[in-house]
């Protein structure tokens, strides 16, 4: 129970995270999709490792379809 609520929590302050970027991106003469973009750059294993390697294995998939779907939606 524990892990899925870590999941839970994670995939919570991705989007939360996400909205952050999108009312930046609002706010300033850059893109939101840029803000997005970069927010998943940084949040991903390769420069901050935000996310449990664990997560990035078994939700991978669905966290791209729900973003790609979020951009897809913006644009």
């Amino acid at each position: 129970m524990e892990f899925e609520l870590n999941n839970i929590l994670i995939i919570g302050l991705i989007f939360f995270l996400g909205l952050v970027a999108d009312i930046l991106g609002t706010k300033t003469f850059v893109p939101r999709v840029t803000f997005l973009i970069l927010l998943g750059v940084v949040v991903g294993p390769n420069f901050i490792g935000l996310l449990p390697k664990e997560f990035i294995t078994d939700w991978f998939s669905t966290i791209t379809t729900i973003a790609l779907g979020m951009v897809g939606f913006l644009l």
